[in-house]
């Protein structure tokens, strides 16, 4: 959609969106976490100028709900006779975790949920390139 600034271009876009998300989930297609999350946060870039292809792709970040630490004592390990054992299940326990964090492109391509690219026209022209190539590429 294009039109002045201020006309509601991005409210409606996020409306059709949101009941897209909502007939998905009536037929199905989308789990109640999946409703949930999409329904509030709606899948969304906003263009800049200093942008770059690196943004539109996921990344690895650090998973902090995953984060063990052992909890036996030195005494527990000393009576099991396997401190060599516990010693690595230690260290291997107290290492942080690390997922995939997808990003709102690669959600929308996984869900088939429309992504809103609001302020398309102010990305640089070699990530519109860039843009225009996936978009040309068919399963």
């Amino acid at each position: 959609m294009t039109g002045p600034s201020g006309t509601g271009k991005t409210e409606l876009a996020k409306y059709v969106v949101r009941e897209l998300v909502e007939n998905k989930y009536k037929m199905g297609e989308l789990t109640k976490d999946e409703y949930q999350k999409y329904s509030q946060d709606v899948l969304y870039l906003s263009g800049h100028p200093d942008a770059t292809n690196t943004e539109l792709w996921g990344k690895r970040v650090m998973d902090n709900t995953q984060y063990l630490t052992a909890q036996s004592s030195d005494a527990e390990v000393h009576n099991t006779g396997k401190k060599m054992i516990s010693e690595v299940e230690k260290q291997s326990q107290d290492m942080q975790k690390f997922r995939y964090a997808m990003s709102a492109l690669e959600q929308s391509m996984k869900t088939g949920i429309p992504i809103i690219i609001d302020e398309f026209l102010r990305y640089p022209e070699s990530l519109l390139a860039y843009l225009k190539f996936f978009w040309s590429r068919k399963p």
